[in-house]
């Protein structure tokens, strides 16, 4: 449906199997929940290919329901293959899974994908795989955002060595604190703000944000 309406980048949850298969899913505990899974987690690829969709989702949001299914790493790609125009922006968690999903993806299919990093040598040790244009360092993750002080300059030193950066990601809360929000546009990377769907997807948001210099925002 994100396709559909035509989105240019679609952030996309990935969590490994125990023998290194890659999904697309937020966590394997709410997985198990969703599907009846009883087993130890996190489980092996046929545990999961048994449980690939058919279940109940959550109650339907804005009046749109939906199944909850799980979706393989390859089936992503193949869509790739046949749809153009959109990338994929990756949600690992942490910067060891963000390297080792890279290393399952294809090098064709490489271009397609923008890798989020949690903390300062995740950003760079994958910048310098891609180039710092396909890279977003998720800085929610990181212990200074939620400091009245936090982004000090040794921080923003760091990202001023990286001026091409596909973007920093900060809590909406940080959109409204004027000083900290400074700091970090000041670097002139594109900031975005990640948060809730309940708290992201209001008519009047986008237009506030903007009026305060953040480039987009998304939800988990």
């Amino acid at each position: 449906m994100s396709l559909d309406t035509g989105f240019s980048y679609l952030e996309l949850d990935f969590s490994r199997s125990k023998d290194g298969q890659w999904y697309l899913l937020h966590d394997w505990p709410s997985w198990a929940s969703r599907t009846g899974y009883q087993g130890e987690l996190p489980p092996v690829a046929n545990d999961v290919v048994q449980r690939l969709g058919g279940y109940a989702a959550a109650p339907s949001i804005h009046g749109v329901k939906s199944s909850y299914s799980t979706v393989p790493l390859g089936d992503l790609l193949r869509i790739l293959d046949q749809r153009s125009g959109f990338k994929v922006v990756t949600d690992t968690k942490t910067d060891e899974d963000a390297m080792l999903l890279l290393e399952s993806i294809p090098e064709q299919y490489r271009e397609r994908f923008i890798f989020q990093t949690y903390s300062l040598d995740g950003m760079r040790q994958m910048a310098g795989l891609l180039g710092e244009q396909r890279v977003i360092l998720t800085a929610y993750q990181l212990h200074d955002w939620w400091r009245w002080d936090g982004f000090n300059e040794e921080f923003l030193a760091a990202l001023r060595a990286y001026p091409k950066m596909f973007a920093v990601t900060v809590p909406l809360s940080v959109a409204y604190e004027k000083e900290k929000l400074g700091r970090l546009l000041s670097v002139g990377i594109p900031v975005l703000v990640h948060g809730r769907p309940d708290e992201i997807n209001s008519y009047n948001l986008p237009r506030q944000l903007m009026e305060r210099g953040v480039s987009g925002a998304y939800v988990d």
